[in-house]
């Protein structure tokens, strides 16, 4: 599967990094916008907000909007699977937990788009980098805080699944790869989140991980899972 446009050199330490492609059009961002976000606007500012590894975000403003919204663009690592799994797992957390994940409106998991990549237009979630305000945070609220996390960790870990891969959406399950193990699987636990199925809203399909796309590796044959034990998974690792 190509990475359109995107090439993996080493650098001076001699560690795999990718290379830089083409900024989107703003122009062409702005129109994405406008035809996705509810209501008419005249106009609307798009402005460069934030960039990752893999991802540039841009936030998108009006007078006449409810709030600012961010639109997500990102480089094809992971063609198809890596959008379509982000977006999932969105909606998952926001539909069984209590962390505060933006709502998804609108989103394109293929580059062959007007933009020329894979984005995601979702709520933009307000708050500010902890280490700004630290310093000046009441001794109560540094104390509380570990114990938020703390919670917000364990309803992570309260949501357990019988094979190991990513979340899609149960509308792209012919696409991902799931698989059925029947009398493999050891007995599962009480408390594993049981809405991943055929007649469900989610699937558990192939692992998207840095691991299996870096560099050549996604054009290896390779087993992308999803895996029935943690044995197969790292079995997978070692294999490329």
């Amino acid at each position: 599967m190509a990475q359109k446009g995107l090439c993996w050199k080493e650098d001076e330490m001699g560690e795999l990094v990718h290379t830089g492609i083409s900024s989107p059009d703003i122009s062409v961002i702005r129109s994405l916008a406008m035809k996705h976000l509810p209501g008419s606007y005249d106009t609307m500012d798009v402005a460069f907000f934030a960039e990752g590894s893999f991802n540039k975000l841009y936030c998108v403003s009006s007078p006449h909007l409810p709030q600012d919204y961010l639109i997500r663009v990102a480089l094809p690592v992971d063609p198809f699977f890596n959008r379509e799994s982000e977006v999932a797992t969105l909606a998952y957390i926001r539909k069984y937990t209590s962390i505060p994940v933006p709502k998804v409106l609108a989103f394109c998991s293929s580059s062959e788009s007007e933009l020329g990549f894979e984005w995601i237009l979702m709520e933009k979630i307000g708050g500010v980098p902890l280490s700004d305000i630290w310093d000046e945070m009441p001794v109560e609220a540094k104390e509380s805080l570990p114990t938020e996390i703390c919670g917000y960790l364990k309803s992570h870990q309260d949501l357990q699944f019988i094979k190991i891969g990513s979340l899609y959406f149960s509308l792209v399950r012919e696409r991902v790869g799931t698989r059925d193990f029947g009398g493999t699987l050891q007995a599962i636990p009480t408390n594993t989140t049981l809405d991943c199925g055929i007649n469900t809203d989610f699937v558990i399909g192939r692992a998207v991980s840095l691991w299996f796309f870096r560099d050549k590796r996604l054009s290896l044959s390779a087993d992308h899972g999803p895996f029935p034990s943690s044995y197969q998974f790292m079995m997978a690792k070692t294999q490329m």
